[in-house]
């Protein structure tokens, strides 16, 4: 599984690239069938609070996933993809493995 990321007008701390390849790993490593996963993140400062958005984009075979969160911070933002991406990927095994 190849993990890219980019991060949108800003610069993205070594610590922070680290934990997001760690947990996808951690959570996605184990499927053969993911061929490679994008993750983009920006900061929106336009808003009565910053928001941290952050977009996953997930290529499988066959298919494609997509989850976008905006959070208080990037940590929240990942946890919440992360579970967005687990659901589609559990009605994905269903899909592929119930149609042989």
């Amino acid at each position: 599984m190849d993990i890219k990321i980019q991060s949108v007008h800003f610069k993205a701390s070594d610590t922070l690239e680290q934990e997001i390849v760690k947990k996808l790993q951690k959570h996605f490593g184990h499927y053969p069938y993911i061929h490679d996963v994008l993750v983009f993140m920006k900061i929106e400062e336009n808003e009565p609070e910053k928001k941290y958005i952050m977009e996953i984009e997930m290529r499988v075979t066959r298919d494609e996933f997509f989850a976008k969160t905006a959070e208080i911070n990037f940590e929240k933002a990942l946890d919440e993809n992360i579970e967005k991406l687990k659901r589609q990927l559990e009605k994905y095994k269903e899909k592929v493995y119930s149609n042989p």
